[in-house]
C-alpha cells in the first residue's frame, strides 16, 4: 500500500474515529497486514483464509470465537463499555452464482445458531434492487432474488447507506459522458474532416456550375456552400468550447489556444 493511502486511511480514521477496520480484498500480501497495523495504529489484526478480508481493531474491543472461512470471517465482539456481546460476519463474496450459493447456506446456518444482535457487512458481489446497479451488463434476476431470500431468511434489515453523494454522481456522469461521444459521432461525425470533405464538395460544384450554368447545377452549389458554412460553424462551436473563453462577434477567437488550432 502506497504512502498516499496510507495517509489517506489515517486521515478517515481519525475523523471517523475509526476502532474496527475491515478491509476488502486488499490485494497485498497477508504478511503485510502486520505493517499495516502499525502505520495505523491499532493494536490487533487478523485475515481470513482467503486473504481477502483484513480485520484491525483497538484493545477497547475484544474479539471472541472466531470462525475463518473462505467468504466470510464471524466473530463475537465485546467493547470495554459494552453489558453484552455482538456477533458480528464480515463478508467477501465470490463472483460465481454457484459459489455465492455456499455463501448464502453458510449464513443461513449462523443465522440458525446465534441468538445475540448480528451485524453482517462486506461485498456480496451482488445487489438487491436492478436500480442499484450502474453498468449496462444486464443482470442476473436469479442471483438478486437468492441475495433477498438470504436477507429474509435471515431475518436481516438493510441499513440505508450513507455517504458523499458525488459518488453517485460521478457515476452518472461516467455514463453521460459516454452517451454524449455516441450522440457526437453520429450526428456530426469528425467535424474537422468534414469541413475538408465540405470544401472539396463546394470545389468540384463550383466546377460544374461554371460547365453547366443550369438552375439545377447552382442550386447543388448553393446547398454545398450552406453545408461547408454549418460544418465551419461546428468547428468553431468546438474551438470555443474547448478553450472556454467567450466568441468574439466577428467570429474569432480572443485566446492563443484557437489561432493555434485554427
Amino acid at each position: 500500500m502506497g504512502r498516499s493511502s496510507v495517509r489517506r486511511f489515517k486521515q478517515l480514521i481519525h475523523l471517523h474515529s475509526i476502532s474496527v477496520l475491515v478491509l476488502l480484498e486488499p490485494l497485498a500480501k497477508a504478511s503485510s497486514i502486520e505493517v499495516l497495523r502499525i502505520k495505523l495504529s491499532f493494536d490487533f489484526c487478523f485475515f481470513n483464509v482467503s486473504n481477502k478480508i483484513w480485520v484491525l481493531w483497538r484493545s477497547a474491543f475484544h474479539f471472541n470465537g472466531l470462525h475463518n472461512y473462505e467468504q466470510w470471517l464471524h466473530v463475537m465482539v465485546v467493547h470495554d463499555s459494552w453489558a453484552h456481546m455482538v456477533n458480528a460476519t464480515f463478508v467477501y463474496a465470490k463472483c460465481s452464482r454457484f459459489e455465492r450459493r455456499i455463501l448464502w447456506s453458510e449464513l443461513g446456518y449462523i443465522a440458525e445458531t446465534i441468538t445475540r444482535p448480528w451485524l453482517v457487512g462486506g461485498d456480496f458481489n451482488m445487489i438487491t434492487y436492478v436500480i442499484e446497479y450502474v453498468g449496462r451488463v444486464a443482470q442476473d434476476l436469479g442471483a438478486i432474488a437468492n441475495l433477498n431470500a438470504t436477507i429474509s431468511n435471515c431475518c436481516l434489515q438493510e441499513l440505508p447507506f450513507s455517504g458523499y453523494g458525488m459518488y453517485s454522481l460521478a457515476f452518472t456522469l461516467k455514463r453521460l459522458k459516454s452517451c454524449l461521444k455516441d450522440r457526437n459521432k453520429q450526428h456530426f461525425g469528425d467535424i474537422f474532416k468534414a469541413v475538408k470533405q465540405n470544401e472539396l464538395e463546394v470545389q468540384q460544384k463550383e466546377i460544374q456550375y461554371e460547365t453547366l450554368h443550369t438552375i439545377e447545377a447552382r442550386s447543388e452549389l448553393h446547398r454545398a456552400q450552406a453545408q461547408l458554412l454549418l460544418s465551419l460553424k461546428n468547428q468553431e462551436e468546438f474551438r470555443r468550447q474547448k478553450a472556454r473563453m467567450k466568441w468574439l462577434k466577428d467570429g474569432d477567437s480572443n485566446t492563443s489556444f484557437f489561432h493555434a488550432s485554427a
